[in-house]
């Protein structure tokens, strides 16, 4: 049906119907895809605009972070190795249920309940000051988050 119909056309309709059909292409492929993708990339972009500054902030933050930790750091606690550990595990409000020294050179800490991320800035403060983690016992608890660990600490 299309067939007979495009062949009663006259030479100069069939020039007009082809170049129409071409302009209609043109302008479905520029409404279908050109302009989703525009919008997209110009979206894609605000966001790689606001995540860089969102980047750039944290780094801010993080080197003052990093300027009060070293601040932090730099009041050293001195003394024993008795007297570092209980400093320290009171200085991040770890309570410490009980302490052994065997010698001057070492000690074993107790903990019955310490949060995991807690027991990690204890050992980190603690190698800061020369003291070497020697043996680690941990088991978990059922509280998620929570552990019982037992140390040996080591004098370096």
């Amino acid at each position: 049906m299309f067939n007979r119909w495009y062949l009663s056309l006259s030479d100069r309709e069939k020039i007009l119907f082809a170049v129409g059909s071409c302009v209609t292409v043109m302008l479905l492929l520029l409404l279908l895809v050109w302009r989703p993708l525009n919008s997209s990339k110009q979206q894609l972009e605000g966001a790689i605009n606001s995540k860089a500054g969102q980047l750039a902030e944290m780094q801010l933050t993080a080197q003052q972070i990093e300027i009060y930790r070293n601040k932090s750091n730099n009041a050293a606690i001195t003394g024993s190795l008795q007297q570092r550990a209980t400093q320290t595990a009171a200085a991040l409000k770890i309570g410490l249920t009980r302490l052994q020294s065997n010698n001057e050179q070492t000690l074993q800490l107790w903990l019955d309940r310490v949060e995991f991320n807690s027991l990690l800035s204890l050992i980190d403060r603690l190698s800061q000051q020369g003291v070497a983690l020697n043996k680690l016992n941990l088991e978990p608890l059922p509280e998620a988050g929570y552990s019982k660990a037992r140390l040996t600490l080591i004098e370096r």
